[in-house]
């Protein structure tokens, strides 16, 4: 059975909530999963974007065709890593 996305929150009152830098990113990187259809196994690799594709470790690997979600691995990126991490960099 897939489980179900949980990313909505209804609040009724103010709440006064802490979620860490790392705990966002991650989940952003939940919602580029839901985007792609796939959780994408990276073997402990960085992300890296074009703009509009997402590749993974290296040049070799594009993990997708994405403008949307290529943008949310950026924004990701910059709260893991302190800055978005572009495809020219990678090793």
């Amino acid at each position: 059975m897939k489980p179900q996305k949980r990313y909505a929150i209804h609040a009724m009152h103010e709440i006064d909530a802490q979620v860490s830098r790392e705990e966002l990113a991650y989940a952003l990187f939940r919602v580029v999963f839901d985007l792609l259809g796939e959780e994408i196994d990276d073997a402990g690799c960085d992300w890296y974007t074009d703009g509009e594709r997402i590749y993974v470790c290296n040049k070799e690997w594009i993990v997708a065709e994405n403008d949307a979600a290529a943008r949310l691995v950026d924004a990701a990126n910059v709260l893991h890593c302190g800055r978005p991490q572009h495809i020219e960099e990678a090793p």
